[in-house]
C-alpha cells in the first residue's frame, strides 16, 4: 500500500488505452482506459498484480479517480481534434468500492461538466459480480447515468447474474468476456458457445443494450463475430493497449484512412 502511495505520488501511475473497434466499418470507435504501474526497479506492472490489493486497502477509490479524470481530460481533447459522428467514447472502470464512495456521484458530474463531453461517451464499467447481489446499487447506476455517463456491464457471462437482471439493470453496453470465444474454439463446446453467444448478442439487441466482445485474437474472430450481429470488438487483433501518444496516433492515423475512403 505504502509503494502504491508512493507511485500515485511520484507519477509512477500511467494510463494506457486499447481501442475498441466497430465491426461494420473497421473504425476506432472508442478506447477503455486501462492503469499500468512504471515501477522503477520492476517495471511495467498490469493491473492484475496491484488492483486486487488496491481493492482491500481501499486505495482503489484514489485510483480510480485518478484514472476517471486522466480519462476524461484525454476523451475531451480527442473529440475536439476529431469531430467523429457519432464521438469518441472512453471507458473507465469502477469498483464496488467506488459505487459505494459518497463523493463519487459529485467527482462524476463535475468531471464531465469541466471536459464538455459529449453525451454518454464517458463509460463506467461495472463487473456483473459487483451488482448482482445488491438491489441497493441499481437505483445509484440510474443516478450516474443521470449525470452524462453510459453504463457497461463488464466480463458478462464470468458472474451469477440472472436474465432478470440482465434486463433490468441500467446498462446502456454488455462486454462480452474472452472466455466466450475461448470456448467457441473448442470443438463440440464451440458448438454450444455458439449457439449461446448467439442468443446473447440477440437478447442485447433486442433489449437495445450495445454489444462488446473482449478478446478478439483474429480475424477469424472478428468475422464470426460479426455474422452475430456483435457491434463492437475489443482485443490484440485490433492493437494491445497504448500510450497516450500512440493512441492519438492511432485515432489519426484510422480517421485519415476513413477519410480517404470517403473521397
Amino acid at each position: 500500500e505504502a509503494d502504491l502511495r508512493q507511485a500515485l505520488d511520484s507519477n509512477q501511475i500511467e494510463i494506457f488505452y486499447q481501442p475498441i473497434t466497430r465491426f461494420s466499418d473497421n473504425a476506432v470507435a472508442g478506447f477503455e482506459a486501462l492503469l499500468r504501474w512504471r515501477h522503477p526497479t520492476k517495471g511495467l506492472i498490469a493491473p492484475a498484480d496491484f488492483i486486487a490489493h488496491s481493492e482491500e486497502t481501499g486505495l482503489i477509490v484514489t485510483l480510480g479517480r485518478f484514472a476517471l479524470e486522466r480519462a476524461a481530460n484525454d476523451l475531451s481533447h480527442w473529440q475536439r481534434y476529431f469531430r467523429l459522428s457519432p464521438p469518441l467514447f472512453v471507458s473507465v472502470n469502477l469498483s464496488r468500492r467506488q459505487l459505494r464512495d459518497p463523493g463519487f456521484e459529485e467527482l462524476l458530474s463535475e468531471t464531465v461538466r469541466k471536459n464538455a463531453l459529449a453525451q454518454g461517451t464517458l463509460t463506467l464499467e461495472v463487473t456483473e459480480s459487483a451488482v448482482a447481489d445488491d438491489s441497493n446499487l441499481t437505483a445509484a447506476l440510474v443516478r450516474l447515468r443521470g449525470l452524462g455517463a453510459s453504463l457497461a456491464m463488464d466480463d458478462f457471462g464470468t458472474g451469477a447474474s440472472s436474465l432478470s437482471q440482465f434486463r433490468d439493470l441500467p446498462f446502456d453496453i454488455v462486454k462480452l468476456d474472452k472466455s466466450f470465444l475461448r470456448r467457441q474454439a473448442d470443438g463440440a463446446i464451440g458448438e454450444d458457445a455458439n449457439r449461446v453467444l448467439h442468443s446473447i448478442i440477440t437478447l442485447a439487441r433486442d433489449l437495445k443494450r450495445t454489444v462488446v466482445a473482449e478478446g478478439v485474437e483474429s480475424a477469424e474472430d472478428a468475422a464470426w463475430l460479426a455474422s452475430l450481429g456483435c457491434e463492437f470488438g475489443q482485443g490484440f487483433y485490433f492493437s494491445p493497449p497504448l500510450t497516450p501518444s500512440d493512441t492519438l496516433t492511432f485515432i489519426a492515423r484510422h480517421h485519415d484512412v476513413a477519410a480517404a475512403t470517403s473521397s
